[in-house]
Order: structure tokens, then C-alpha cells, then sequence
């Protein structure tokens, strides 16, 4: 993994990038109700159609990068980031219509569509021979350098002039731009080879949805209906009930960031003895734990606690997703089959803004039992997971020993 070139100039090209989204990815919502005063309701409706507009994209981003390269993909794909964020600034710092941010905040969805399938892909390829969980992480960890860093800069921001966060998004995804163009060069792409992992029983797999990946990208989903609480109803929570200020959750925030960097190396060491499965289902659990805690949110340290917690789930689960993508997709097919698995997730992201907006903000029960709540979620993607291993038990291969 260290002579892995690819690995690591890709990884600051998308740390570049992550500094920009850091400063703005834990505000939006606040943003939106603070300074637009829109209704929790209506925050979480925003995001569900960015949500959904990735969503529809996100095949489409991996088909171009199967068949034209994920380079020009993701350059194609941080241009349009670049003008979407630089016209929100001029649009909010112009003083138009609200409904032109928005929609611009919703077309720049298509940006990351065509970014991070393609990202994965590139890895993925270049690490053929290596453990791709391992790799995986690293690639976390040099990019979340960027999510310590972006909230610290949006908190400093917000306390001059808030609309200026989208300026310094902009800006920092052109840098990223520029570093895709001049350091990463895309490997070369072998379509005959099989896929990392598999075996013969998975190189007939046609691009279409088959049960393994169904059950898998399920699973994804309803995991992110839970995660996405945390860029949505989480921030309005806990500034509306006076528990912290905007810069506060901004630093808070950044936290995520520091957990990935400073134990995904240590959490893939650890679970790597366990076995995916039982990793799976830590990850899934320590998401639950933390959105328990979420009912106690309208404070500081509860409010801490639970992000570290939540991080702890996410440096498990999230290099787990690809690297059992990796495991079961043809070569030839990958860049879609992460997409399949990335629309999947965004499904959850689409519906769990408007379901945690109903849950939280709307239904007459205690903040503790709404929070709870979000947990069914856990155990559903636990169900869908558990449907996949049996799936891929169905194959006589190494995938149903490794899984």
C-alpha cells in the first residue's frame, strides 16, 4: 500500500476537496434555519431532493466512468461542484431569490454524483493484491484530514459573514481540481482481469441489480437514514434547543474528522480478526448507541460524546461498504456497482431528512423516544445485511468464508 501512487495522490486530491465540503457540509442546515428562518420541515424536504437528485445521478456517474475513464469523470465532476458552490455565494451574497440557492445547492448534487463512484473505482483498481478494507481506510483517513480542518474554518467563518462558507467551498474544490489534473494518472484498466476477490462464479454478473448487491445496498440505506441525522436534524436539534451555538457544532464537528484520522488505522487492525460480519454489525451498533445519546443532545458533552461514538461506527463500516463491493463486482462493472451501492445510500439520505424531520420535530413524543426511534433503522440494515451473507453463501466461492 505504501507504493501505491495512486492511492495517496488521489487521496489529497480528495483531502483538498474535503476541506471545502467541511465548511460547509455541518452548516447548511443551520444556515438555512438561522439566517433563511425556514422551518425544519421544510430543511429536511431541501435535502431530500438533493438527496434524490444524487441519488438518480449516481448510476449514471459510474456507466461514464466504466466506459470513459474515472479521471475525466471526476474532473467533469469538480468543475461543475466549483460553479454550483461559487454561484450559491454570489446568489446568497447578492441577496436574490432564496429558490436560486436552492437550486443550485441541489444541481451540485450532480457534481459529487460523478465524483465519488469514480474516486472508489480508481482506488479499487489500483490496489488490486492488496487488503482492500486497509486500503480503504487509508484513503479515509487522508481525505477526513480535510473534515478536521473544514468545520474549524466554517465555525471562523461563520462568525464574520456566514454566506462566505460556499465561497471557500468553491475555491477549495478548483484546488482539488487542479491537484486530480496535475498528480493522479488514471492505471491501466485491464477489463478481462476478474475483480479483486472473486472467482469465475461472479465474472458472468450482468450490470443489472442482482440479489447480493440488492440485499447489500439496503443495507447501505437504511444505515444512512440514521447518518444522515447527523448533517440535518442533529445541528437544528441542538441549536434550537440552545444546547450549543452555530460555531460550536462547527468544532464539534470537526471531531468526526479527528477520530477517522486518528483511529481508522487502529479500528481496521482490530476488526480485520473479526470477520465482516460481526464488523458490520459493531458498526450498525455504535450507530445506534449514539443517536440514544442524541436525545440528550440539547448540551455540550452529551452532543460530543455522541459524534465520537458515531465516528467510531462510521471508520468501521465505511471502508467495510467498498471493500465487499470490491469483493463481488466484475472489473469491468465496478464504477457501476459502487454507484448502485452509492444510489442506495442515497435513497436513505433522501428519505431520512423528511422521516427524522416527521420523527423529531413533529410526532408528540420525548426527545429521548424520538431519537430511539432512529435505531429501527439500525436493525433494519442489520436484516438486510444478514439477507446479503446468505446470498453470497448461495456461491461457491471465497466470498462465503470471507463475508
Amino acid at each position: 500500500m505504501l507504493d501505491n501512487s495512486i492511492l495517496w495522490r488521489a487521496g489529497f486530491a480528495r483531502f483538498t476537496g474535503s476541506i471545502g465540503m467541511g465548511s460547509v457540509i455541518p452548516f447548511l442546515a443551520l444556515f438555512l434555519y438561522s439566517v433563511e428562518n425556514l422551518s425544519p420541515y421544510v430543511i429536511g424536504v431541501i435535502f431530500s431532493i438533493t438527496y434524490l437528485t444524487g441519488m438518480i445521478f449516481q448510476p449514471i456517474g459510474g456507466r461514464i466512468s466504466d466506459k470513459h475513464g474515472e479521471k475525466i469523470t471526476i474532473t467533469a465532476g469538480l468543475f461543475v461542484s466549483f460553479i454550483l458552490y461559487f454561484a450559491i455565494w454570489v446568489f446568497v451574497s447578492s441577496g436574490v431569490s432564496i429558490i436560486l440557492m436552492i437550486t443550485a445547492y441541489v444541481m451540485a448534487s450532480l457534481g459529487s454524483s460523478l465524483t465519488y463512484s469514480p474516486y472508489y473505482s480508481l482506488i479499487t483498481k489500483s490496489s488490486m493484491g492488496s487488503p482492500m478494507k486497509e486500503t480503504f481506510g487509508i484513503f479515509r483517513i487522508i481525505f477526513n484530514l480535510g473534515f478536521i480542518i473544514g468545520p474549524i474554518a466554517g465555525s471562523i467563518i461563520s462568525l464574520y459573514r456566514f454566506s462566505d462558507i460556499f465561497l471557500f467551498a468553491s475555491i477549495f474544490r478548483l484546488l482539488e481540481l487542479i491537484v486530480l489534473i496535475l498528480l493522479v494518472k488514471t492505471p491501466a484498466r485491464n477489463r478481462d482481469l476478474p475483480s479483486p476477490n472473486n472467482t469465475k462464479a461472479f465474472t458472468g454478473v450482468a450490470s443489472r441489480i442482482n440479489r447480493k448487491l440488492l440485499f447489500f445496498s439496503l443495507s447501505v440505506m437504511f444505515l444512512a437514514m440514521m447518518g444522515t441525522q447527523v448533517q440535518v436534524s442533529l445541528p437544528v436539534f441542538a441549536f434550537s434547543t440552545g444546547g450549543i451555538t452555530i460555531a460550536e457544532y462547527g468544532y464539534i464537528y470537526s471531531l468526526n474528522g479527528l477520530v477517522v484520522v486518528a483511529g481508522q488505522l487502529l479500528i481496521n487492525r482490530i476488526f480485520s480478526k473479526i470477520g465482516d460480519m460481526a464488523s458490520m454489525f459493531a458498526g450498525i451498533a455504535l450507530y445506534m448507541i449514539a443517536f440514544i445519546i442524541a436525545g440528550f443532545s440539547n448540551a455540550f458533552l452529551p452532543l460530543v460524546g455522541l459524534i465520537v461514538i458515531y465516528s467510531l461506527g462510521e471508520d468501521i463500516v465505511a471502508p467495510l461498504e467498498n471493500a465487499i463491493i470490491g469483493s463481488f463486482a466484475p472489473l469491468r462493472k465496478l464504477g457501476f456497482y459502487i454507484s448502485v451501492k452509492s444510489s442506495f445510500w442515497s435513497a436513505g439520505n433522501v428519505l431520512g431528512p423528511v422521516v427524522g424531520s416527521i420523527i423529531i420535530f413533529l410526532l408528540p413524543f420525548r426527545y429521548l423516544v424520538s431519537w430511539g426511534i432512529m435505531d429501527v433503522f439500525g436493525v433494519v440494515s442489520m436484516i438486510m445485511f444478514l439477507a446479503f451473507r446468505r446470498e453470497a453463501l448461495k456461491g461457491l466461492s471465497p466470498l462465503a468464508t470471507a463475508v
